[in-house]
């Protein structure tokens, strides 16, 4: 979910971000994703008990419909590659990032996956453990 997703869903209000993702953990997900737009993603491995702060790439915004999916879309592809949470969630940054800068259902299958890949690359290193 997203943050307003997540803080209608568990309840009571006023919870950290952190708090919300145990109480989705005690209802038996591992994995726990807290997107939060242009400010990246909470994410968090309930098995390790890892936690980790994950940088959306800063993309020219021209269009953000379909980026969640996007971003769903990327993240189950890259956790089912790669089985590591952090992977998977900068998958799904890239992937929301590429299909934000342009219009329409098709815009992002005309980018290159040099793109993907570098975008990958520059967020890596922004990645943190808390």
């Amino acid at each position: 979910p997203n943050e307003e997703e997540a803080k209608a869903v568990i309840q009571p209000h006023g919870w950290e971000i952190w708090d919300i993702a145990q109480a989705f953990s005690d209802m038996g997900c591992r994995f726990i994703v807290i997107k939060c737009g242009s400010r990246g993603q909470y994410a968090w491995d309930s098995d390790s008990h890892s936690r980790f702060l994950i940088p959306a790439y800063p993309a020219r915004v021209m269009d953000v419909y379909g980026a969640g999916d996007a971003y769903c879309g990327g993240f189950l592809v890259g956790l089912d590659q790669t089985g590591d949470i952090v992977e998977a969630a900068l998958r799904g940054s890239v992937s929301a990032s590429i299909v934000i800068e342009g219009t329409g259902a098709y815009y992002a299958l005309d980018a290159l996956p040099e793109l993907a890949e570098a975008r990958l690359e520059s967020l890596r290193p922004a990645v943190k453990r808390v």
